[in-house]
């Protein structure tokens, strides 16, 4: 498919109910989304295929919004051996805005490859990309009987869900620099320790599992303060 970044859209483009809909997703700014692959068929009671994160292209720190459409890596959970997502596939995105969850259907444009000369001020700096054009509104998924409640006394405006998410670093303490070449690329000797459920807790509310889980962090002592990451 060709590209032109630079082609303008009509006057009217920005009043048109697609316009607003490509216009407010650009003002959320949102750095990746939450990918699903809906069935091809409407009526199919076939569950959506989940094919984890993709990014969302900016250019010059602006979400890229062009030819009436924005712009995805591929999914982390499409495989290499897979064939491309075809145009007209129906992408269901997951994202969260200010902390709050929202969701927008989208279809498959077609997979286009970006001019080189485009490539300096574009993030993630990769040439491929998924254009994709919304199908529907962007939902916000909250209601009133979402379960609600503070980390600290005093900040009762902070929402918290019922997931528990976390951001894992892995540092390698113990490197050895070899005297010369470069230093391995990948880290090879890292183990996991397999998941336990711990039955006194699975069948408690989610504000007593934070609870009882930031409770035996801190009784821990420091070497044996371990998240169990899923």
């Amino acid at each position: 498919m060709n590209f032109n970044p630079f082609k303008r859209s009509s006057k009217g483009g920005s009043k048109n109910t697609l316009g607003k809909i490509l216009h407010d997703f650009a003002e959320m700014q949102p750095n990746s989304v939450n990918c699903s692959l809906l069935p091809a068929d409407p009526r199919s009671e076939a569950e959506p295929e989940d094919l984890e994160r993709a990014f969302i292209f900016k250019h010059g720190g602006q979400v890229l919004v062009k030819n009436k459409a924005f712009y995805i890596t591929t999914p982390d959970g499409f495989r290499a051996e897979d064939d491309h997502m075809s145009k007209g596939a129906i992408l269901h995105l997951w994202f969260l805005y200010n902390r709050v969850p929202y969701t927008i259907d989208t279809r498959v444009m077609g997979r286009i490859r970006f001019p080189d000369a485009f490539l300096d001020d574009l993030a993630p700096r990769i040439p491929v990309a998924y254009m994709l054009q919304p199908v529907g509104n962007i939902r916000k998924i909250e209601n009133r009987q979402y379960l609600r409640y503070a980390h600290k006394v005093g900040h009762g405006g902070t929402r918290v869900y019922t997931q528990l998410l976390f951001d894992l670093y892995v540092t390698k303490t113990d490197i050895s620099f070899p005297d010369t070449g470069s230093l391995p690329p990948n880290i090879t000797d890292i183990h996991t320790i397999p998941y336990i459920e711990k039955t006194e807790i699975a069948d408690q509310p989610p504000e007593e599992v934070v609870k009882f889980m930031k409770n035996a962090i801190r009784l821990n002592s420091r070497e044996n303060r371990v998240v169990f990451v899923g």
